[in-house]
């Protein structure tokens, strides 16, 4: 009776192991790729220090935010504050920006600021996940000019995919908007409106972004 369970054991996890591998690779693979999109299911805002939810400012939702130029607080807003900015200059580029992040989707803050300022293009960026604050202030400083947030307090949900999807919803205008489009990264406009949008920006051999190839407006 002992040998049959031994044997059976073997069998089991032998068959375990068969599989667990390949499915470790895939699920391994999957979250390295997945740093455009989310690290965590909440903004990690809950396990900040007290020192450190200083540094988070949960605005008023009708404060104009287009002037603010402080760059030692991250400033956290809706969807609609955003785009009273965006309508105000003739190209702009929305980036989400992860400062934990290390893929093959994922950039310096200070490579997306230079290559909006060979392009003539306002950057905004804006993250949704308070990680690793130590680094996301060392490139503000940087790129000299303020950091936004997503307002969860607003959108009444700790859940970072409900909470994006309602800011994007109001940054797109209530477009039409494909599953496909939560996965971009970076958004751009012309004259308040959307013309592109990535998930990745190519990188050169000198690891500089190259130039986006807008689509002609319709």
């Amino acid at each position: 009776m002992r040998s049959i369970q031994t044997v059976s054991m073997r069998i089991f996890q032998r068959t375990d192991y068969k599989w667990f591998i390949p499915l470790f690779c895939v699920t391994l693979i999957i979250m390295l790729q997945s740093c455009t999109i989310s690290f965590g299911i909440r903004s990690g805002y809950k396990k900040l220090s007290k020192t450190d939810r200083e540094k988070i400012v949960f605005l008023d939702t009708n404060k104009d935010i287009c002037d603010i130029k402080d760059c030692e607080k991250i400033y956290s807003i809706t969807g609609k504050q955003l785009l009273n900015c965006i309508d105000t200059n003739e190209n702009v580029m929305v980036y989400f920006w992860k400062p934990y992040c290390t893929s093959e989707f994922c950039y310096l803050l200070t490579h997306v600021k230079k290559y909006c300022d060979s392009q003539d293009l306002v950057l905004y960026a804006v993250i949704s996940e308070y990680y690793n604050l130590k680094r996301t202030f060392s490139e503000i400083e940087y790129i000299s000019q303020p950091l936004f947030s997503i307002n969860e307090h607003y959108y009444q949900t700790q859940n970072q995919q409900k909470f994006i999807k309602l800011f994007m919803s109001e940054l797109l205008q209530d477009e039409k908007l494909s599953n496909e489009i939560f996965w971009h990264t970076s958004f751009v406009f012309k004259n308040g409106k959307l013309i592109d949008s990535r998930i990745k920006m190519e990188d050169d051999n000198a690891g500089e972004l190259k130039i986006f190839e807008f689509k002609p407006e319709n």
